[in-house]
């Protein structure tokens, strides 16, 4: 993928290196709001221009922090699948190749050519449809990536206006989503790969007639089951990474930031302040009011000697 699409990642670094100014005039006009609003307290202005160089220094060195993260992602996802930087599709292969129709046929045996036809074609199915789904999510993955490096630069640059920072961090939340895809396939991959290897071991030591009547039976469920899985698992893994580390709907941008939280957080310590409060001033108006009942009457007690 890489080497196909390398023009591409050119087009898009050279893109980033034309567009600096945009982002550096954002960071000047939010560096001009925030010291527009105080002009005499010292940490207001050291702390705005503190976090514009921050920015700055983020986006100049965007060419080693990005491969970093990436190259994180990919080496949690070689943890799980060793073969995956190198051959992506290997489990989406491996299947395809052990679910290939078997085109002899034999008049003495027709049922059984019928039904390991039927068997094979269903199976066959499955694989090509497991197929044809990796191949284009890895090369999404690999394009929004790359548009997603496009964008980095300006999303810096919105966490210097205050009414922009919000934007900032979805799409940063948006970026780990994508940069996690790697490790969700990898997983879907070595999961296959191993339903498809425990079916062939139950059918290599076929020593009995039954099992072996039944062994084309058994790798086709094999096979489907494992297209199955990368069916399930490169369809659902954006959608699982969207919720991890977006905490909102796929693909809808309704993502829970940092601010949000601490906004519903000091909500919640306001409430629970005035019902104490409340609950205060209950027990002093009780106890007033008891202070203020009359002293009980004397009729009852013991006359005194």
């Amino acid at each position: 993928m890489q080497l196909l699409l390398y023009d591409f990642e050119v087009k898009i670094q050279e893109l980033v290196v034309a567009f600096r100014c945009i982002p550096f005039f954002l960071l000047v006009a939010g560096l001009i709001v925030h010291l527009s609003r105080h002009h005499y307290h010292i940490d207001s202005i050291v702390r705005p221009v503190g976090r514009a160089l921050a920015i700055t220094a983020m986006i100049a060195s965007m060419s080693w922090w990005f491969p970093l993260v990436e190259n994180t992602f990919l080496a949690t996802a070689e943890f799980f699948d060793e073969q995956y930087t190198s051959n992506p599709t290997r489990a989406s292969d491996a299947v395809r190749e052990s679910a290939s129709p078997d085109p002899s046929f034999s008049l003495r045996k027709i049922h059984e050519s019928i039904y390991n036809a039927m068997t094979a074609a269903l199976c066959w199915m499955f694989t090509l449809i497991a197929s044809a789904i990796s191949g284009p999510m890895y090369a999404m993955q690999y394009i929004l990536k790359w548009v997603l490096y496009l964008l980095s630069p300006l999303a810096l640059a919105c966490f210097m206006i205050p009414a922009l920072q919000g934007i900032g961090v979805r799409f940063f939340q948006q970026l780990l989503a994508i940069l996690a895809w790697p490790v969700g396939f990898a997983i879907t991959n070595f999961v296959a790969i191993t339903i498809l290897e425990e079916f062939n071991k139950t059918i290599a030591p076929a020593h009995t007639a039954e099992l072996a009547a039944w062994s084309p039976f058994i790798l086709a469920f094999g096979a489907i089951l494992s297209g199955l899985t990368i069916i399930i698992g490169t369809v659902g893994t954006p959608v699982i990474c969207q919720k991890l580390f977006a905490s909102g709907h796929a693909f809808t941008g309704q993502a829970g930031s940092p601010a949000s939280i601490a906004q519903f957080s000091l909500g919640i310590h306001n409430q629970l302040g005035a019902a104490a409060a409340r609950a205060a001033a209950a027990k002093s108006t009780g106890s007033a009011s008891m202070a203020a009942k009359p002293p009980p009457s004397s009729s009852n007690q013991a006359p005194g000697i």
